[in-house]
C-alpha cells in the first residue's frame, strides 16, 4: 500500500480510479499527487488528509472500502472522478486489481478529541474499565443496544466486553486496533454457565440466538462499520438466521461466509474464536469532499 500526504481540506478530482488502473505502483501515487494539487477546490481549517492508493479486493464496493478506511462512499467516489449519487456505482462489485484513491484524515486511527466510559451496568459487564473508553456516541449505542438485550432477556448473563480504548486513544497492548475508540470487543453469549471471566466457547456452546439479536440491533443503529468474526461461527450464525426467517439478500449482505464475499459487514479476520470484534464509523472523522 502506498502512501501519500497533504495537508488538504475539500476537494474534487475527476479520473483518478482511471489514471490509478492504468499507472499502478509509484506512478499511480505520483499522478494522484499531482491531479490534486491542480484541483484542490478549498481547504477546511488546514484539516490533515492521507491519501492511500489501494488496490480492489475481489469483491470489493465503495461501501466496503469506506468501511475499511473509516471513510465515506462519496468522498472515495469523488476523488475518484464518479457520481457519489448513483447508487449501483457506490453498492456494485469493482474491477479486483484496480488501483483507488482513498482519502482519510490522518488522525482518525490516533485518537479521539472526545471521548467517556463504558461502565458495568444493565445487560454488560465492561472487563478492564482501563480500556474501556470509546468515542460519545460510540459509548451511547452501546449503552442504550446492551440496555435493550437486557429488557429482552431478563434472566440471562450480561455481554462480556473487552477492550475499547484508553482514555485519548492511542496504542494499547498488542492490539492493532482500539486506538480510537471506534472499536470494542465482544464475548460471544454461552448457552449455559457464561464464565465471569473471557473464555473461548466451543461453537456448539454459544447462543447464537443473543449473539443475532445483539449483532441486529447494533446494525440497526446505521453506525456499524464492520463486524470481525471467525468463518465456522459465523457460518452458524448465518444458518440460525435463515432458519428463524430473515431475509436471504441481507443475509447475504451481512455475512462473509459461507460463501466468500470480502465486503460483507461480517467479515473475518484472525484472532476472533472467543470474541467478535464491532467498528463503528466515525462520523466527526468522516471527510466531506466537494467538486
Amino acid at each position: 500500500m502506498l502512501l501519500v500526504s497533504l495537508w488538504l481540506g475539500g476537494l474534487g478530482v475527476p479520473g483518478t480510479a482511471e489514471a490509478a488502473h492504468k499507472r499502478s505502483g509509484v506512478k499511480a501515487t505520483e499522478r494522484a499527487r499531482k491531479a490534486h494539487r491542480r484541483h484542490v477546490a478549498h481547504r477546511r481549517g488546514g484539516k490533515p488528509i492521507r491519501l492511500e492508493v489501494t488496490k480492489v479486493r475481489p469483491g470489493d464496493t465503495l461501501e466496503a472500502l469506506a468501511y475499511r478506511f473509516c471513510t465515506s462512499p462519496d468522498a472515495i467516489a469523488r476523488v475518484n472522478g464518479l457520481d457519489p449519487t448513483d447508487t449501483i456505482a457506490v453498492r456494485d462489485a469493482l474491477q479486483p486489481g484496480l488501483s483507488i484513491v482513498v482519502p482519510i484524515r490522518t488522525r482518525a486511527a490516533l485518537g479521539m478529541r472526545k471521548w467517556v466510559a463504558l461502565r458495568s451496568g444493565e445487560g454488560v459487564d465492561a472487563l478492564h474499565p482501563e480500556r474501556s473508553y470509546g468515542r460519545p456516541e460510540v459509548v451511547l449505542h452501546l449503552t442504550k443496544t446492551f440496555a435493550r438485550m437486557a429488557t429482552l432477556y431478563p434472566d440471562a448473563h450480561p455481554a462480556l466486553v473487552g477492550s475499547l480504548s484508553k482514555p485519548g486513544g492511542g496504542r494499547i497492548g498488542h492490539h492493532k486496533s482500539h486506538r480510537a475508540g471506534r472499536d470494542v470487543d465482544i464475548g460471544y453469549y454461552w448457552k449455559h454457565g457464561q464464565p465471569e471471566q473471557w473464555g473461548r466457547p466451543r461453537v456448539d456452546e454459544i447462543d447464537y440466538e443473543r449473539v443475532w439479536v445483539l449483532i441486529d440491533l447494533l446494525q440497526r443503529t446505521g453506525h456499524v462499520g464492520a463486524i470481525y468474526m471467525a468463518p465456522g461461527i459465523q457460518t452458524r450464525l448465518h444458518a440460525w438466521a435463515s432458519k428463524h426467517g430473515v431475509e436471504k439478500s441481507r443475509l447475504d449482505r451481512m455475512f462473509q461466509y459461507p460463501g466468500h464475499r470480502p465486503g460483507a459487514l461480517i467479515r473475518h479476520e484472525p484472532g476472533h474464536a472467543d470474541h467478535f470484534h464491532v467498528r463503528f464509523e466515525c462520523p466527526d472523522d468522516v471527510i466531506e469532499l466537494s467538486s
